[in-house]
This record gives C-alpha cells, structure tokens and sequence, in this order.
C-alpha cells in the first residue's frame, strides 16, 4: 500500500471533514490531526549507532568464518581432483561390501 506524503494527507483530510460535518475548508484544515515531526537525536546516540552499524555482529562474523573454511575446503577438493592420490580416500571393509551383494 501506497504512503501519502504529510501534505496530501492533511488535505484529503480536510476535504473529507468539509464534506462529512460541512464546515469550510479552513476550519477543517485547523481540525486535521497533524503527524508526528522528525525524531533528533543527540550526539552520543548517533555516534553509538554509526559505531554498531559500523562493526560487523557476531553472526555476521561466524556465517564469514563458515563462509571462508567452505570456500578452503571446496579449493581443497578442487586441487585434489586434478592430482592423483596415493592412497584410498575412504577405506571400506569387505564384509560392508558383502551387505550389499545379496
């Protein structure tokens, strides 16, 4: 849904005043409900908040380590395909092999 801005809000406001108790547009402009103004803040307040938006949080930090040991082990598996190795990746028992041959 679509805002009004504050000046078109006051108008409409106004013309439906006029229109529903009949008073002139002037004294329904006075009647309509003003919004609320900007909210200040003090230097403190600011400067805390620059300082939090600032520094990255602590789940931002853990999905980055995760991120980055994912991208290493992914390096990793990429590098060990081109190369041959030397001996097995996994090792299997035989009578785990003889389960699935029945």
């Amino acid at each position: 849904m679509a805002q009004l801005s504050p000046v078109i809000f006051n108008l409409l406001s106004g013309i439906a005043i006029t229109a529903v108790v009949g008073v002139s547009p002037s004294a329904a402009m006075a009647q309509t409900p003003t919004l609320p103004t900007a909210i200040t803040i003090d230097q403190v307040a600011l400067a805390q908040l620059a300082a939090d938006l600032a520094y990255p949080t602590s789940a931002q930090r853990f999905f980055e380590a995760g991120n980055e040991q994912f991208e290493q082990e992914v390096q990793q598996l990429t590098e060990a395909d081109d190369e041959q190795p030397s001996e097995p990746l996994l090792n299997v028992k035989p009578e785990a092999l003889k389960q699935f041959e029945d």
